[in-house]
C-alpha cells in the first residue's frame, strides 16, 4: 500500500540560523568596507559561543571532579592491597 504522506523535516536549530545571521552579516559588512560592523557581529557570535562552552563545562565539572577523586580513590585502595 502506498501512502500519500509527506515526511515532516525537523525544525531547523534556531542557535544555527543565528550563528549563520551574524556570520553573513559581519561578511556583508566587511565586503561593504565597514569591517568594524563586521567585527560587532563576530564579537556577538564568540560571546554566544564562549556562553555555550562555560555552561557544558559548568555542568561537567562537577561530574569531572568527583569521577577523578573516584578514580584517584580506587588507585590508592589497589596499591595498598599489593
Amino acid at each position: 500500500m502506498v501512502s500519500n504522506t509527506v515526511p515532516i523535516a525537523p525544525l531547523p536549530d534556531p542557535r544555527k540560523a543565528m550563528e549563520e545571521r551574524d556570520r553573513s552579516l559581519a561578511l556583508a559588512y566587511v565586503r561593504k568596507g565597514q569591517p568594524e560592523n563586521g567585527v560587532s557581529a563576530l564579537a556577538r557570535e564568540l560571546t554566544v559561543a564562549r556562553k555555550v562552552l562555560e555552561r557544558a563545562i559548568n555542568r561537567q565539572l562537577p561530574w569531572a571532579i568527583a569521577e577523578f577523586e573516584r578514580l584517584e580513590k580506587e588507585k590508592r585502595n589497589q596499591s595498598e592491597d599489593i
